[in-house]
């Protein structure tokens, strides 16, 4: 079983987007929202670290729920079930 996973140039692409979308919303550059200063400032901050809560909470979901393979032939550890 390999374990190394190289990763794709555009693994952390979506990630990054949004959160130059947060900093530029933020800034009030390059948007155009009918909202007032703070609620820009207010909606970005939001993007911004719930989206880096979301990638915590996904990244936790991943490790619960992984299971490794067992490699073929290798006997299952006595006392534990499939």
């Amino acid at each position: 079983m390999n374990l190394h996973h190289a990763g794709h140039p555009a693994d952390g692409f979506p990630s990054a987007c949004h959160a130059v979308l947060a900093q530029l919303l933020h800034a009030g550059v390059l948007v155009d929202v009918p909202a007032t200063a703070g609620e820009l400032r207010a909606g970005a901050t939001v993007m911004y670290y719930g989206a880096d809560l979301a990638e915590i909470l996904l990244a936790l979901a991943l490790l619960v729920t992984w299971r490794p393979e067992r490699a073929a032939g290798r006997p299952e550890p006595a006392g534990v079930s499939p």
